[in-house]
């Protein structure tokens, strides 16, 4: 049992990032004047937008029900260390995020400040970027025997955390979007690269499992 809930989590993680990276090259084509470089993903299902509804809750609430449930299947494995647990439940900000937001879109334009509505999704937003950075830092401190791999982990949070304050700048809100795909990519490259290993390493051990079980078959043969 938990060998499949393991599995599942893998690919339910790996499901979620590639929905969200077809969902940040298709549905920008879906929209007549949409810029990806200066507008926000949140615009595009933004209050009065044509493809409000669809996008809202047939993208970004099962993209946030995905990342949460690969994330809780990992947090619920008890051979896994307090750090690791902690990093995890700082990650699963960006799908938590991601499903409340669905709920509460925002004004056109997505200011910084607006009606109450704009107000919930940028509370939601900030905490996205701001625990998702915090769940990469922990993964990365949580991983320092392997040097190369935790500064990976950790230069990505604080990247993370750059781009959010980049992001409530008025000045650069001309790149606000662009700013915003590159953190979401890291933190959605992390999480592929994260469920690819787990099924990776099941394979791996299937395969010694096997090929024990060949060897321990042909010397009995032998006998």
């Amino acid at each position: 049992m938990k060998n499949v809930s393991d599995i599942l989590g893998a690919w339910l993680g790996l499901t979620a990032s590639l929905y969200w990276l077809c969902g940040v090259i298709y549905l920008p084509t879906l929209l007549a004047n949409y810029n990806a470089i200066s507008q926000t993903i949140s615009e595009l299902s933004a209050i009065s937008t044509p493809l409000a509804n669809r996008i809202n809750f047939g993208w970004s609430l099962p993209l946030g029900i995905l990342q949460c449930g690969a994330v809780l299947t990992k947090y619920r494995q008890q051979h896994i260390t307090a750090e690791v647990r902690n990093g995890l439940a700082a990650f699963g900000c960006v799908g938590i995020a991601y499903v409340a937001c669905s709920f509460f879109p925002c004004d056109q334009g997505a200011p910084l400040w607006g009606s109450w509505r704009q107000l919930v999704h940028n509370a939601f937003g900030g905490l996205e970027y701001a625990g998702g950075g915090l769940g990469l830092l922990l993964l990365g401190k949580a991983r320092r025997e392997n040097d190369r791999l935790a500064m990976a982990l950790q230069l990505s949070g604080l990247l993370v955390w750059m781009g959010l304050l980049l992001m409530t700048i008025p000045g650069l809100f001309g790149v606000r979007g662009a700013v915003q795909r590159i953190i979401e990519a890291l933190l959605f490259g992390w999480l592929a690269w994260g469920s690819i290993k787990r099924l990776t390493s099941r394979w791996q051990l299937a395969c010694v499992v096997a090929k024990n079980e060949w060897n321990a078959l042909n010397i009995s043969d032998g006998s």
